[in-house]
């Protein structure tokens, strides 16, 4: 049986609203048996059923002590409403949340992981976004520890103007600029490297 047919016979079978609901639109849910019948069932809304409703019915079996959690909708719509979450939908929503979260900031932490497998000190994280990480690094060289400002790009070519700004907030702090990306170098790019090679470096990086 589809995902949707068994989530349907679960709130026909359990939540008093829902029962109720379809009876008043005439839909007799035990003849639900097909993704054609379900697509036919009727829309529900703040104000045809969750207002529309004795909050507790609108629980499974009218059982609100099950609720573990009572979110909040944004509102952006009218009045918010509140909504009840059990132990399941609880770990689904942490579920959803971190793997958000772990998309929005994967390459920056990719690029920290690269730069700590090969014993590279971040000395100040200043800016992250989702493809992009802005640090003061410290690396062993054969002259001693040298620190650079790095900046780590997710991009798939790097252009000379990506140079010449790394390079510019690099003399600001007084650093040597690092450009890291899994991308190469533009024609153009890799002219204005060759003359700035002392004061400018890139990696490209497989992660």
């Amino acid at each position: 049986m589809p995902k949707p047919l068994q989530i349907f016979k679960l709130a026909y079978n359990t939540v008093p609203a829902y029962k109720e609901f379809l009876a008043k639109n005439h839909i007799d849910g035990s003849r639900v048996r097909n993704m054609a019948d379900f697509q036919r069932l009727p829309i529900m809304s703040k104000e045809n059923y969750l207002r529309a409703y004795k909050y507790e019915q609108l629980f499974p079996n009218g059982r609100i002590e099950k609720a573990t959690t009572i979110a909040a909708t944004s509102g952006s719509g009218g009045d918010p409403f509140y909504l009840p979450r059990g132990e399941k939908q609880d770990e689904q929503y942490e579920k959803i949340a971190r793997g958000f979260l772990e998309k929005q900031f994967d390459f920056p932490n990719k690029v920290k992981s690269y730069l700590e497998a090969k014993d590279i000190e971040i000395l100040s994280s200043i800016s992250e976004r989702k493809k992009e990480l802005i640090a003061k690094i410290r690396i062993d060289t054969i002259f001693g520890k040298q620190t650079y400002f790095l900046i780590a790009k997710d991009k798939k070519k790097i252009i000379e103007s990506d140079l010449t700004i790394a390079l510019q907030k690099a003399r600001e702090e007084r650093s040597i600029a690092l450009i890291m990306a899994p991308g190469q170098l533009d024609k153009k790019a890799q002219l204005y490297l060759k003359d700035w090679q002392n004061l400018l470096k890139f990696e490209k990086i497989n992660i």
